[in-house]
């Protein structure tokens, strides 16, 4: 019997719905036998206690954690697996992004309010548990009745080309990939069909060290999947794969498992691990 992997999945600690107890009994309703919580730049949701329900549960829980990055000013995120989730040298690098993540809100909620629009930044971490970005700022928005819908929050004032568009100060995804590599970890390139600049990507991002680039997909065609993995193969790389679940209504709502990664490319994922941990 074929298993079910999803290795790109979100919770309550950034911007998914569930918390990270939700998502592991939803994962086993659902018949996954592999999960990774790859939330936004935190690896909170690791405790002892989700440890153990997911072996309880019978479900493999493969460490992940999903990292914002900047490349010549654009932004690209680098999926991390098997890392120890105490590495201090990580947590490190995800403390910076927290940090670029707090300033950039608070720029974001001034021009708001230059706007006529006051959300109070304890509202909107009310609506988070660690990582808090524009998705939570569009949340609170709409709970204030200034926009209909999240969707209306970016199009008018967060998105790419909206009047409160504050650009990221990321961390270098070249330090991003040497950094998860160094603490033994694989560094897979997300969603690359999700870019708006394919001129940077391909001329830039995709020659980068990475172990593996995201081909199964939850939101891309059988074509794109198609190509992603040729690329695979001709870089030597590990094909990975997940659903970028997010949970409830009013969140990219993608079906948990919708994009399940093949077990024998699952398999060359544990051995570049294995590889890396015998040489650490």
């Amino acid at each position: 019997m074929t298993r079910k992997i999803d290795l790109h999945t979100h919770t309550t600690c950034s911007d998914g719905s569930l918390t990270p107890e939700e998502l592991l009994k939803l994962a086993h309703k659902e018949g996954i036998s592999v999960l990774s919580i790859t939330d936004h730049d935190t690896l909170c949701a690791y405790t002892p206690e989700i440890k153990a329900l997911a072996s309880s549960l019978g479900i493999e829980l493969l460490t992940g954690v999903e990292i914002s990055t900047n490349c010549n000013g654009e932004g690209f995120h680098v999926l991390a697996y098997g890392l120890d989730p105490n590495n201090p040298d990580i947590l490190e690098l995800l403390e910076k992004n927290q940090e670029a993540r707090l300033e950039r809100n608070q720029k974001i909620l001034a021009c708001l309010e230059e706007n006529g629009i006051s959300i109070p930044y304890e509202e909107i971490k009310a609506g988070a548990t660690h990582t808090i970005g524009r998705v939570h700022i569009a949340n609170a928005m709409v709970d204030e009745g200034h926009v209909l819908t999240r969707q209306d929050a970016f199009d008018q004032y967060l998105g790419d080309v909206a009047k409160c568009h504050v650009p990221s100060n990321l961390i270098p995804i070249r330090e991003a990939i040497a950094a998860i590599q160094a603490a033994g970890g694989a560094a897979v390139l997300a969603h690359p069909s999700a870019y708006r600049n394919r001129s940077e990507l391909e001329e830039g991002v995709l020659d980068l060290p990475f172990d593996g680039i995201e081909v199964d997909y939850s939101l891309i065609s059988s074509d794109q999947k198609e190509k992603w993995r040729k690329f695979a193969q001709k870089r030597k790389l590990v094909a990975t794969g997940g659903s970028d679940f997010h949970g409830g209504p009013g969140a990219p709502h993608h079906r948990l498992a919708a994009s399940s990664m093949k077990e024998s490319e699952y398999e060359q994922l544990r051995e570049i691990l294995s590889r890396k941990k015998k040489r650490g």
